[in-house]
């Protein structure tokens, strides 16, 4: 099964609104493809934080956007794109559940009478 064309049909809210469908232009397919967030923001001039907030925003809706240090952002082109965003995800998930765990047993240990 092929994904979803992303365009006005299937995300109609992200069309709707000139700056995401901005983004969605400049994203390529493929990590060889990708765009990093400050060539993103300077192009649609946002801020880095607002950058990362529209894509927020976009993968909210539907749309899967892969992302890494090297190649920045991009529309997965193989099964082992999308793998490997998956897993790099998956280890960034359980990384902030562990910080948590901490934070957790510090507060019920020092702050809950």
């Amino acid at each position: 099964m092929k994904p979803p064309k992303i365009n006005a049909d299937t995300f109609p809210r992200l069309f709707g609104d000139p700056v995401l469908s901005h983004i969605l232009s400049l994203i390529g397919t493929g990590s060889a493809n990708g765009i990093h967030a400050a060539t993103i923001g300077s192009t649609v001039n946002l801020d880095d934080r607002s950058t990362r907030k529209a894509i927020e925003k976009i993968r909210r809706e539907g749309v899967v956007i892969c992302s890494d240090c090297k190649h920045g952002y991009y529309f997965p082109a193989t099964s082992d794109e999308i793998e490997e965003f998956i897993k790099r995800e998956e280890r960034r998930a359980k990384s902030i559940l562990f910080t948590l765990k901490s934070a957790r047993r510090l507060r019920r240990k020092c702050y809950k009478g």
